[in-house]
């Protein structure tokens, strides 16, 4: 499946969402672009724009990328699977953010933990169905 990238026009119709002020036609898809960047990063901030702007410029069709930009204005969501707003704990701008903890998947961990020399924990054979897997734990 194609996607078709949106037109200047309606990359303009979108900024028009986020301004107040008459916007003039842009000439190109980058101008209009880069205008709803500037719009989008006055209206939200620096780092929900940056979340939302390739959500919205990556929209299938034209009605796609509008609501997207209104789920983004009236919600605050930026992505499919964001927490909601009234969940978001944002702390204050004068104290220093904690650095975020990468999430290890659960087949990452065993491989780091083989990697140490460590073995897993065996499994639990206590079941009678498992009686046949006994003598192979032993």
């Amino acid at each position: 499946m194609k996607i078709k990238s949106l037109a200047a026009a309606e990359i303009d119709t979108l900024a028009r969402h986020l301004s107040e002020a008459p916007i003039a036609p842009s000439a190109s898809t980058k101008k209009a672009g880069d205008n709803l960047a500037l719009l989008l990063v006055a209206g939200i901030g620096e780092e929900r724009a940056a979340l939302a702007f390739p959500s919205i410029m990556t929209a299938d069709t034209f009605d796609q990328a509008q609501a997207r930009l209104i789920l983004v204005l009236k919600c605050g969501n930026t992505d499919p699977v964001a927490e909601p707003a009234d969940v978001i704990m944002m702390a204050p701008a004068d104290q220093p953010v904690a650095p975020t903890i990468p999430v290890v998947g659960k087949r990452q961990a065993i491989f780091a933990q083989a990697q140490t020399g460590a073995l897993p924990q065996p499994p639990d054979f206590s079941k009678p169905t498992h009686a046949r897997f006994r003598a192979k734990l032993a």
